[in-house]
């Protein structure tokens, strides 16, 4: 924990030509001189693992947005970047595939894509757009009725996503299988807070009931989302 000096305007971490760390406040230099201390005016309490914390996430914010060559199509976990000229739109994207909990192939791709105006995000995102879908070729369990279910265990944790016409919506992507002569709805599309994608990328154990599945996370679907939430959280410039 770090608590500046009130009304200070810059403070900056640093480490000392020793290996000891620094505190400059205002341009002033401080050496940090034990583990708890107080000094007239301000109080820190750092730890090596807090400093190291600390100068990461500031690191990370000097760097500021990282630039992505345009990638239309993707293998299935890698990171997707397209420029749209209309509408003057970009969107970059992942698509991983959980595992079945039951025997026979992965039946859904689960894709989360972010969306902003020309090609420059300057920070994380508020919101993405999520996307739970069926696959569709080859047609995986053809007699399983798509049910609009999207319901997340995020270590223990319950997030119900599930079609409400709001926020979440149930929709039609595999037209190949009609039933009952209308297309199937196959497909969950929800707006989510980007926090959320975090929060699936930093788990231990994920499970997903999506659209009449059990899925659950693997090492490898883990990873990847790690990826892509560390290429936009500090923003990204697209290139045309």
């Amino acid at each position: 924990m770090l608590m500046g000096k009130r009304g200070a305007r810059a403070i900056r971490l640093g480490l000392g030509r020793n290996g000891s760390m620094t505190l400059s406040v205002d341009g002033k230099r401080q050496p940090f001189v034990d583990k708890n201390c107080q000094r007239r005016g301000y109080h820190y309490d750092v730890t090596g693992t807090a400093f190291l914390t600390i100068a990461s996430v500031l690191l990370a914010q000097a760097s500021g947005p990282i630039v992505l060559a345009p990638r239309q199509a993707p293998q299935t976990g890698e990171i997707g970047a397209y420029y749209f000229d209309t509408p003057n739109e970009s969107q970059v994207w992942v698509s991983i595939e959980p595992a079945n909990t039951e025997a026979g192939p992965k039946p859904v791709l689960l894709n989360i894509t972010v969306k902003f105006p020309g090609t420059r995000l300057d920070g994380a995102p508020a919101t993405v757009q999520l996307r739970a879908q069926v696959r569709c070729f080859p047609v995986v369990f053809p007699e399983r009725v798509r049910q609009p279910i999207l319901v997340f265990s995020i270590d223990g944790a319950k997030v119900d996503l599930s079609p409400d016409g709001q926020r979440s919506h149930f929709l039609p992507t595999c037209t190949g299988v009609p039933r009952d002569g209308q297309f199937t709805l196959d497909t969950v599309l929800a707006q989510v807070p980007f926090d959320l994608v975090r929060r699936l990328a930093s788990a231990k154990d994920v499970r997903m009931d999506a659209i009449g599945f059990s899925l659950r996370f693997t090492a490898d679907d883990f990873s990847q989302l790690q990826s892509f939430v560390r290429a936009i959280e500090s923003g990204v410039v697209l290139k045309k």
